[in-house]
């Protein structure tokens, strides 16, 4: 990876600070709401999570070393396949306030039917399981054999999380044919363009007409920046907030139209 793509996502973060909206100028009343029920607060520590970012201090020392099979774009911080925990946890991780921010917004939108393309080591999984309820399910997706299996390990006993292993080209389209519509999609796997617009088209017709669409890292790469710009042309899409981190989609029919920039700290 070239010292210019390595530096794409500093450039990025510089560009969404000038271009972010403040709360006060979201105009339409379910954009106010979002933002003061699910954006603000997941900016400060939750104390219900506590118990899970324990667990991130505890894989932050962990120097167990695992070989990893990556099918996606590869890592800006690692070469080879040998990988110990504690650099897992420190790169690869969903940040522990965009975890929150996903498990508000699955309460706030009474969600309960989920997948997550990219497990890593679980985290967020655990995130995403707490929020959907006792009556929810959360389908999670992992290329990497060891680390599914770590994953499966980590949910041993909580019925509410399957764990699917193998190269997402394969295992997505299967499953789309046999489960029921899903309502929100967490997509933080392959950050390169064509298999992201790929799994992408594959799910549209297998959503609820309200569902939530989240990509991770559309600021990655100006291949993931590519693929962000299709994803919001595309005739389905109504609204969607890039919040630098992510980007959320919303398909729901009586929801405000248009693409928000929102004003977000830098990935610390």
């Amino acid at each position: 990876m070239s010292f210019l793509q390595r530096l794409h996502p500093v450039w990025a973060a510089v560009r969404h600070a000038f271009v972010g909206k403040p709360s006060q100028r979201l105009s339409h009343p379910f954009l106010r709401e979002l933002h003061s029920q699910v954006i603000a607060p997941a900016l400060k520590p939750i104390p219900e999570f506590a118990p899970l970012e324990n667990l991130r201090e505890q894989w932050l020392q962990d120097q167990t070393t695992i070989t990893i099979t990556d099918y996606g774009a590869g890592s800006k911080h690692h070469q080879g396949p040998e990988r110990k925990i504690s650099n897992l946890a420190r790169h690869s991780l969903t940040p522990a306030r965009f975890s929150q921010l996903l498990a508000l917004l699955i309460r706030h939108l009474g969600i309960t039917q989920v997948a997550e393309l990219g497990t890593s080591l679980g985290l967020n999984s655990l995130y995403l399981s707490k929020a959907i309820g006792t009556n929810g399910h959360l389908t999670t997706f992992e290329g990497c054999p060891n680390l599914a299996q770590r994953a499966k390990t980590l949910f041993a006993g909580n019925s509410q999380i399957t764990v699917i292993p193998g190269n997402l080209d394969t295992t997505w389209p299967t499953f789309l044919q046999s489960t029921q519509p899903l309502e929100l999609i967490y997509f933080d796997a392959n950050h390169r363009l064509a298999p992201t617009l790929h799994y992408f088209e594959a799910c549209l017709s297998h959503l609820t007409e309200h569902a939530v669409l989240v990509f991770d890292d559309i600021h990655w790469s100006s291949e993931m920046e590519q693929a962000w710009r299709q994803i919001k042309q595309h005739p389905k899409v109504r609204l969607t907030l890039d919040v630098y981190e992510a980007g959320l989609v919303f398909l729901g029919p009586n929801l405000p139209t248009g693409h928000y920039h929102i004003a977000w700290p830098l990935r610390g």
